[in-house]
């Protein structure tokens, strides 16, 4: 038999995320696939597959949101992350 203990809790949580700064991304950097890592040799010549997708430069913040079960009022709010991602670019590869 298992039993849990505890408080019941007078607040409703809600998770929220916002994006504070966001960049484009940059140009798609571009390969002749003379190696045939991203074709086959059977793949018809200027044939193109994106190998990575470029992305921009993301900051976010996320927070729980507390709001009173009573009222539906917000009670509190508290920063829980912020989070950088760093800008990547893009490969475009072109059959041969």
């Amino acid at each position: 038999m298992i039993q849990i203990f505890g408080a019941k809790n007078k607040y409703r949580i809600e998770r929220k995320s916002e994006i504070i700064y966001k960049k484009d991304p940059p140009p798609i950097g571009t390969i002749i696939d003379t190696d045939y890592k991203h074709h086959t040799i059977d793949t018809p010549s200027g044939s193109q597959k994106v190998v990575f997708y470029p992305h921009g430069e993301l900051k976010s913040i996320g927070y729980l949101l507390y709001f009173d079960k009573k009222t539906n009022q917000l009670a509190k709010q508290i920063k829980i992350r912020e989070d950088v991602y760093i800008e990547t670019e893009g490969l475009l590869a072109i059959a041969p």
